[in-house]
């Protein structure tokens, strides 16, 4: 028993009897109020004191020895897989218990009686007017504590599960973070450090600021290591560096076009969500095209959610082989992350539009950024 109590976390064990006592004081007063309503509606008035004694020392008594109860139940358990076998054994607890608690009852009744009273009964006719009573009682009260007590493990244990599986969760959700960033970063700087060396020996000048550019991305990047959530103004930011970057790569061949709501800026964004869908449309977009390429960003609110789409030009789609590779798995990446970190409560539609390109929309609640929902 004593390995049964040991096996309880201490704040649970006493956050536990203290709930039982609670339980069972409530009990008592309800009885001891009803005893002394009652004796006066049948014309033998009791003193408050006298039902006191004869319903509240019960019950007291039974708070008291619910620790044992707790103890039993968890050794039982390790025992006993079953509860074809629990259930026995926990009867035959119950009637030793129930004597026990009669018995420790009868004495506290007795005593609290000759402090209270002038005339007080004595210990044998105490135990004989309320020691049987307090033993069928008795097994009635085990089973109640007992049936409290497995209410709260299984209260507590899905909660544990339910915190559990949050913070794995989180953790799957920071994995793949951290995962799409070091799938970013090499194939990023590739393409960068090919652009540099091009453009090294022809503009100086602007080699200068795509390094400046390339910096500053990377230390956004670092800074924001670890970081589920940005504000849309953070993600802009990171975004707009990114894009500095490649219009050094493909020159006049690109066009971003932002149409922000300057409300949406503080918004809650899931941290590198845009870019990945940026570079997404340059590679089917701009990058297979001769002429200008069009990157349009747009933010806006809609009742209780923020709304983002990203279009791009590009060539006419050619048949669903197309449409397949455009919806693989940069577009199903991002769904899971969103799902995540969001649930079920958010919404990622794409589709390719008949004149060339595609769109992809995003909706997730509008939280301020820096709250939890």
């Amino acid at each position: 028993m004593l390995k049964g109590l040991k096996a309880h976390e201490p704040g649970f064990l006493r956050w536990k009897l203290l709930i039982f006592w609670a339980l069972l004081s409530f009990v008592g007063l309800l009885l001891t109020i009803s005893l002394y309503a009652g004796s006066y509606a049948v014309g033998e008035p009791a003193t408050f004191v006298q039902a006191l004694n004869s319903q509240m020392v019960r019950f007291q008594v039974w708070a008291a020895f619910a620790v044992l109860i707790v103890g039993v139940d968890l050794t039982y358990r390790r025992l006993f897989r079953s509860w074809l076998f629990r259930f026995p054994v926990h009867l035959v607890t119950a009637l030793v218990w129930s004597a026990a608690t009669a018995a420790v009852t009868v004495v506290f009744m007795w005593l609290f009686e000759g402090l209270t009273s002038s005339q007080p009964d004595g210990l044998g006719a105490i135990a004989a007017a309320t020691g049987v009573g307090s033993v069928v009682t008795g097994v009635i009260g085990y089973k109640i504590i007992l049936t409290t007590n497995y209410a709260l493990d299984f209260n507590k244990q899905f909660n544990d599960e339910r915190h559990r599986n949050e913070k794995l969760e989180k953790q799957l959700a920071q994995a793949q973070l951290q995962a799409l960033k070091m799938q970013l970063q090499p194939h990023f700087l590739f393409n960068t450090l090919n652009s540099l060396s091009s453009l090294a020996l022809e503009d100086p000048r602007q080699t200068v600021h795509m390094i400046t550019r390339l910096g500053d991305f990377l230390r956004m990047t670092v800074d924001s290591n670890g970081t589920q959530t940005v504000s849309l103004e953070q993600e802009l930011e990171f975004l707009k560096n990114y894009l500095e970057i490649e219009k050094v790569r493909f020159r006049d061949r690109l066009e971003p076009v932002f149409e922000i709501d300057p409300e949406t800026l503080g918004a809650e964004v899931p941290n590198l969500l845009l870019q990945p869908a940026v570079e997404n449309a340059i590679k089917h977009g701009v990058s297979k095209s001769m002429s200008a390429g069009k990157i349009s960003i747009a933010a806006r609110q809609e009742d209780e959610r923020l709304v983002l789409e990203i279009e791009n030009d590009g060539p006419a789609p050619n048949g669903k082989a197309e449409a397949a590779v455009k919806e693989g798995v940069g577009i199903a990446n991002t769904r899971e992350r969103l799902r995540q970190i969001y649930g079920e409560d958010f919404g990622l539609d794409f589709e390719l539009l008949p004149a060339g390109g595609g769109r992809l929309m995003i909706s997730v609640p509008f939280r301020p950024n820096g709250t939890e929902g």
